[in-house]
C-alpha cells in the first residue's frame, strides 16, 4: 500500500493506492535489447512479446524493444543483461565463449541437431532445468528465458558454390566455434564477424562466403551482394538465448507477474519457431526468382561434414573444450532433450503454430516453478 498526497491550491486530496497487484511499485518502462533486425522472427520475438506482456499486464510491464543493434550491437547482448542497461534481451553466446562455456559446449552440438524445431525445444528444455546450465545464467546475472534455433546453416557465396572444391581458400564469415573449425576442416579461411557485417563484407570482397540460413538473403538483403547458396546442412545455431532477463528485474516481481511473463514466453517460442520455419522457406522461393541459384551440398561435402562432426564430438568428449574438462553430463542431457523432443514432434506441422503452442506451454513452461526458478542469489 502506498498513500500519495496531490495537492492543488488550497485543497489536498489523499489516495490510497494499492500497487501490490504485482509487485511492481507503478508502471515502468524497461529496455529490451536485440542486434537482429524486426523483420527476422528472432528479432521480431521482442517486439510481439513486449505487446503481449503489457496486455496481460495491465500496462505495468512496459518493455522499449530496440533491434538492429540500436541499444547495444551482438557481442555486447550478455554485457547488456548483465549489468542491466537491457532487462530483457538476446544473447549470442558463441561471441562470448570465455563468459558462456557451457553454452558454447552445446552450440558445439549443432552439426548433431539439424532440426531447428527440435534444437529449439530441446535447447529450452535443458537450460530451464539442468542446474550446472541454470547456475551459468545466473552467475552472469541472466534468468534464462527462451531458447531459440535458426533453420540449418548453409554456404551463402558469391560465385558458384557448387561443390566441396569451391570453398578452398575462400573467406567464410562464421559465428565461431564449431564453423570455424568446419571451414578450416574444408580448406576455407574463417572470418569470425557478427552477422551484421556479413552484407558488407561480400559487398567488398572481405567475405566470400557467409555462413548462416537461407532468410538472410531476404531479412539481411544479402541476394544483393551473393549469387548462391550451397543446401549442404552445417547444423542449427541455437547458442545463447532467443531472450532472457536481467537476474535483479527478474526477482523484483512477484509470482503472478513471472506467471505472466513465462506463459507469454512460452507463446513467444512457439511463434518464433513457427515463423522462422516458414520465413525460410519463403526467402528461398523468393531468392530463385531474383536468380540466385540453390546447388545441392554433393556427396564429397555430405561426406565431410558427417566425418568432422564425428571428430569433434569426439574431441569434445574426451578432452573438453572453453575450459569445461567434463562436458559430458551437460551434452549427455541436451542429447536427452533431443531425442525427447524428436519424439514429440514426430508428425507436427511446423507451420502449425497452435500445435507449437499447445507443447510449449504443456511441456516446458507450465511445469517450471515461478517461486523458485532463477530466484537463487
Amino acid at each position: 500500500m502506498k498513500r500519495i498526497a496531490i495537492r492543488n491550491g488550497k485543497f489536498a486530496l489523499t489516495f490510497i493506492l494499492n500497487l501490490a497487484i504485482t509487485g511492481i511499485a507503478a508502471a515502468e518502462t524497461y529496455n529490451a535489447n536485440s542486434f537482429l533486425p524486426p523483420t527476422h522472427p528472432q528479432g521480431k520475438v521482442l517486439i510481439d512479446y513486449a505487446a503481449d506482456v503489457l496486455a496481460a499486464t495491465d500496462g505495468r510491464v512496459n518493455f522499449k524493444v530496440y533491434t538492429g543493434g540500436s541499444l547495444m550491437p551482438a557481442r555486447e547482448g550478455l554485457q547488456a543483461l548483465e549489468q542491466g542497461i537491457a532487462q530483457i534481451g538476446y544473447v549470442a553466446g558463441t561471441y562470448t565463449p570465455n563468459e558462456l562455456p557451457l553454452a558454447n559446449v552445446l552450440a558445439d552440438l549443432a552439426f548433431n541437431t539439424p532440426d531447428m524445431m527440435v534444437a529449439a525445444f530441446a535447447y529450452t528444455e535443458v537450460n530451464l532445468t539442468n542446474p550446472q546450465l541454470q547456475q551459468e545464467w545466473l552467475s552472469k546475472n541472466i534468468v534464462f528465458g527462451i531458447g531459440h534455433s535458426t533453420d540449418s546453416y548453409r554456404f551463402i557465396c558469391k560465385g558458384e558454390a557448387s561443390n566441396i572444391n569451391f570453398l578452398k581458400g575462400k573467406k567464410v564469415r562464421t559465428p565461431g566455434g564449431l564453423w570455424s573449425r568446419f571451414a578450416e576442416y574444408v580448406g576455407a579461411v574463417p572470418v569470425n564477424v557478427p552477422a551484421s557485417e556479413m552484407f558488407t563484407g561480400l559487398e567488398r570482397g572481405l567475405l566470400d562466403c557467409v555462413n548462416n540460413e537461407v532468410v538472410s538473403l531476404k531479412d539481411r538483403s544479402l541476394w544483393d551482394v551473393a549469387n548462391s547458396v550451397n543446401m549442404i546442412s552445417l547444423g542449427t545455431y541455437s547458442s545463447g538465448t532467443g531472450f532472457s532477463y536481467n537476474k535483479k528485474f527478474w526477482q523484483s516481481l512477484d509470482d503472478k507477474t513471472r506467471v505472466i511473463l513465462l506463459k507469454n514466453a512460452a507463446v513467444a517460442l512457439a511463434r518464433m519457431q513457427s515463423e522462422s520455419y516458414q520465413s525460410n522457406s519463403v526467402a528461398r522461393s523468393e531468392a530463385e526468382k531474383k536468380g540466385i541459384s540453390f546447388f545441392d551440398p554433393g556427396t564429397a561435402l555430405i561426406t565431410a561434414v558427417e566425418k568432422f562432426r564425428a571428430k569433434d564430438l569426439e574431441t569434445l568428449l574426451t578432452k573438453g573444450r572453453y575450459g569445461v574438462s567434463d562436458p559430458a553430463p551437460v551434452v549427455d542431457a541436451y542429447l536427452a532433450a533431443v531425442k525427447r523432443w524428436t519424439a514429440l514432434l514426430s508428425g507436427v506441422d511446423y507451420a502449425d503454430f497452435d500445435a507449437l503452442k499447445k507443447l510449449s506451454e504443456n511441456k516446458l513452461f507450465g511445469v517450471v516453478d515461478v517461486s523458485s526458478y532463477g530466484m537463487a542469489k
